[in-house]
């Protein structure tokens, strides 16, 4: 049977804080077990995604549900991966969706010793907007967007991207002689940096010519003067 859109608008109106059937029952651990079974490996088809980011634009937290929100986040520890996962990941209505695939190893080896040796050169403060880390990490961002520049050798010397843009398939940005350009940025100022590829170039530009302008074409510090 389905419903017409008279009947579907009358029952939302009459559930409408309306609490669920299910709330406050624990469900066995079996249960549980179970679901995760089935549900393990399987993503979320595109058409499901955009009809939960159609939903959500329309929908209004209550003050009580932000509240509720705050409330259960506010221990919750985050590691570096996982904010960055967050923040790289495919938004839907300020809801991360866990199913989003990630290739491994996204970053080459040697970032883990270059990422401290960034945050340090930087003084652990936003290039862009100045704000200091408090409590968290601000995100080690590669300004060509290619996430293994560390390792990146090439025989001609000379390096092209597409910036790592969906949206641009030919390698014609020319980052010259020295792929190895990162910054330290918040992760509202990294949220800026992503899209399409003319934005992405306008950001590459203004922090390659950031760094070559006001730090001297440096952007990391030396290893044996690294205290970190």
């Amino acid at each position: 049977m389905k419903h017409t859109p008279e009947a579907i608008a009358k029952i939302k109106k009459t559930r409408t804080g309306q609490p669920t059937w299910n709330k406050g029952i624990k469900m066995p651990q079996s249960f549980c077990d179970t679901m995760s079974r089935v549900q393990e490996g399987k993503s979320i088809p595109q058409t499901v995604r955009d009809k939960i980011s159609a939903s959500l634009k329309e929908y209004e937290f209550t003050e009580e549900h932000r509240k509720n929100i705050s409330l259960g986040l506010m221990d919750r520890e985050i590691s570096d991966e996982t904010r960055l996962k967050l923040i790289e990941s495919h938004l839907i209505g300020g809801l991360w969706i866990g199913s989003v695939q990630y290739k491994d190893p996204q970053y080459c080896v040697l970032w883990k010793d270059v990422n401290p040796r960034v945050h340090e050169f930087f003084g652990y403060k936003c290039v862009e907007c100045g704000a200091l880390e408090n409590g968290r990490s601000h995100i080690g961002h590669h300004v060509f967007y290619v996430k293994k520049t560390c390792c990146w050798y090439n025989d001609d010397g000379i390096y092209y991207t597409n910036l790592n843009a969906k949206d641009h398939k030919t390698h014609d940005y020319c980052i010259g002689e020295n792929p190895n350009y990162f910054v330290i940025l918040c992760p509202k100022c990294h949220g800026m940096t992503g899209g399409n590829f003319d934005n992405r170039k306008m950001w590459a530009d203004h922090f390659k010519k950031l760094i070559d302008t006001q730090y001297g074409g440096k952007c990391y510090t030396e290893k044996q003067k690294s205290t970190g």
